[in-house]
C-alpha cells in the first residue's frame, strides 16, 4: 500500500519578484527570509530536536539500566514460566530496564508465559501475576554478565504488551500471535516491531522517546501514523517525508473506512520511523 493521503502540510508564501529584493547592505531581517529559506532551516531545526531527542533517550536509559540492579537480589534461576490457566486475553508489563529486551510468540506447550536471562547475566527474572496481567521485573543476580531479557508469550492469547521500562534495543515480534496493543513507555535506542493481522484497530503508542523506530505490517492492512513531537523522518510504505513537524499524521488509504487496521502513536521524540511491509 503505496499511496498515502492525510499528511499535514505547511503552506507558504510565493517569493517576491526578483527587481523587488534589497540590495545586500539592505537584507531584510531573518525573519523576512524567502519561504523556500524558511522551510529548509524549519527542518534542520526539526532534525536538531531529533537529534536532542535521541541523546536525551540515551541518557533516560542509562540511568534505567544502571538502577535495575538496585531491587531485590534475585535468588531464583534464570528462566521463569506459569501457567496457562486459559486466559483469554493477557497484558505482559517490562518494568526494568535492560540493554536488551526481545519479546516474541511460541507454543509453550501449556505456559502462559516464559521469561529468562542469560546464564552468567546480571540480572535474572522475577514475576509476579495479577489476574491476567503479567508483571516482570529483573533482580540483581550476583553476576555480571550481559543485561539482557527474553519474553516468550503464547501464541494462543491475545496480548497486551507494555515495555515500561528504558533499553537499549526492543526487538517485538509477534506475527505468531495475536495482538490487542503494544505500548513503549520507557526511552529506547532502537525499535524492532513485526506484528500479525489485526482484529479490530490495534493502537501502537510510544511515549517515552526513541532514535530509530521500524514497524513490519502485514500487506494491504491500512496504517495511519501521528508523530505527536516530529520526527527526523518518517517512511510510511517507501514515502519519506524529512523534517517532519509535530503534530503531523499520515493516513494510509482506506483507514477510516476499515474494520482491522493499525494505529501508530508517537507522542515523545524520535529520529526517524519506518513502516514496511512483510
Amino acid at each position: 500500500m503505496g499511496y498515502l493521503s492525510g499528511m499535514t502540510l505547511t503552506s507558504t508564501r510565493p517569493p517576491e519578484p526578483a527587481e523587488h529584493q534589497e540590495p545586500a547592505e539592505h537584507q531584510e531581517p531573518a525573519e523576512h527570509q524567502e519561504p523556500e529559506q524558511r522551510g529548509f532551516d524549519r527542518k534542520w531545526l526539526i532534525a536538531g530536536a531529533a537529534a536532542l531527542v535521541l541523546i536525551l533517550v540515551v541518557a533516560l536509559i542509562l540511568a534505567a539500566i544502571g538502577s535495575a540492579g538496585d531491587g531485590t537480589r534475585a535468588t531464583g534461576g534464570h528462566t521463569v514460566t506459569g501457567p496457562v490457566e486459559n486466559p483469554e486475553e493477557a497484558t505482559v508489563e517490562l518494568l526494568t530496564g535492560a540493554t536488551s529486551v526481545t519479546v516474541r510468540a511460541a507454543d509453550l506447550d501449556g505456559h502462559l508465559y516464559r521469561v529468562s536471562t542469560p546464564d552468567g547475566a546480571r540480572q535474572r527474572p522475577l514475576v509476579s501475576r495479577s489476574g491476567t496481567v503479567v508483571h516482570v521485573e529483573l533482580g540483581d543476580s550476583g553476576e555480571s554478565g550481559p543485561s539482557a531479557v527474553e519474553i516468550v508469550v503464547r501464541t494462543g492469547t491475545t496480548w497486551r504488551v507494555r515495555l515500561v521500562a528504558g533499553a537499549t534495543r526492543d526487538t517485538v515480534d509477534l506475527s505468531g500471535a495475536r495482538v490487542s496493543g503494544v505500548e513503549f513507555v520507557g526511552g529506547v535506542g532502537s525499535i524492532d516491531l513485526t506484528l500479525p493481522r489485526p482484529s479490530g484497530t490495534v493502537e501502537v503508542r510510544m511515549t517515552g522517546g526513541t532514535g530509530s523506530w521500524a514497524t513490519h505490517l502485514p500487506a494491504d492492512v491500512p496504517v495511519r501514523v501521528t508523530a505527536g513531537s516530529g520526527a527526523g523522518a518518517v517512511t510510511v510504505d517507501g514515502t519519506t517525508r524529512n523534517g517532519v513537524a509535530a503534530g503531523t499524521t499520515v493516513t494510509g488509504d482506506g483507514w477510516d473506512a476499515a474494520a482491522d487496521r493499525f494505529d501508530i502513536v508517537a507522542t515523545a521524540g524520535m529520529s526517524s520511523l519506518t513502516v514496511d511491509r512483510r
